[in-house]
């Protein structure tokens, strides 16, 4: 029951930070050009099939995804790091509340506000796109398509917030950061090719990699609206359950560390 005061408590501070306002700024902005450079698209016969809504959504999967992916980090490094090097962690302790209450009440409430973020944003990207698509959309695999974007995503960021707390429980505040900021940069980077990305099978346990194959399947692409989503899901179901495993495990391993230093 502590764990989701503690977790309500992260969620409304978290909601006001500078941290989340102006990634939310950033993202109406960039949602708004997004939108427009689609326009042009359709006006300029770019896409097939008056505009091809699919297509134009799966063209801002990247940024979107490594955007949530940094903000997930930052978010993680202000719960845990920061606290610690703040103090504001021992004033929380003083309290008759376990440790791991504290761990998985912090976990649970970033996690419900980025799961808010992800959708709330999808949802306007997808929104303001469909105000200039002259096609005709299926609204409803849409929606179903959109959702499951946003859960997958969701599984990617919570396995970096939770890495990340990680770092914050063992780390140093400015150790913490560089490591985070590194293991985004390299997760993202090895992804879009421009770094060389040579693990073989071992890239399923790259949390990066679990994503992109979770997206596109066995069977093929979430975006691609020609597939039916069944189809889809009994390819990325065995990359989503790792997925989840992926959470769990780091998870598991902050509680332990976090209790540990109790000792």
């Amino acid at each position: 029951m502590k764990a989701f005061i503690i977790a309500g408590n992260e969620f409304s501070m978290l909601a006001r930070s500078p941290v989340v306002v102006g990634f939310v700024v950033l993202m109406l902005v960039l949602g708004l050009i997004n939108a427009a450079g689609y326009s042009s698209m359709v006006s300029e016969d770019y896409y097939d099939h008056g505009g091809d809504l699919m297509v134009g959504v799966s063209n801002f999967f990247w940024n979107f995804s490594m955007l949530f992916a940094f903000l997930a980090m930052c978010v993680g490094v202000l719960s845990v790091a920061n606290e610690r090097y703040g103090g504001s962690l021992g004033v929380l302790f003083a309290k008759p509340v376990y440790r791991r209450d504290v761990i998985i009440g912090k976990f649970v409430g970033i996690s419900m506000l980025l799961f808010v973020l992800i959708t709330l944003i999808l949802a306007l990207f997808v929104s303001l796109m469909m105000l200039v698509y002259v096609g005709r959309a299926d609204t409803v695999g849409v929606v179903a398509r959109m959702l499951l974007f946003a859960v997958v995503l969701f599984l990617n960021c919570c396995f970096t917030l939770g890495l990340v707390m990680c770092l914050g429980i063992v780390l140093s505040k400015p150790e913490a950061l560089i490591v985070s900021m590194a293991f985004v940069a390299f997760e993202w980077l090895t992804n879009i090719g421009s770094l060389p990305a040579s693990l073989g099978k071992l890239n399923l346990i790259n949390p990066g990699y679990l994503y992109v194959y979770a997206m596109y399947g066995a069977s093929g692409s979430l975006f691609n609206d020609s597939m039916p989503l069944g189809t889809w899901l009994s390819g990325s179901s065995p990359y989503i359950v790792l997925m989840l495993m992926e959470v769990a495990i780091i998870m598991l391993v902050n509680c332990l560390l976090f209790n540990r230093e109790e000792a």
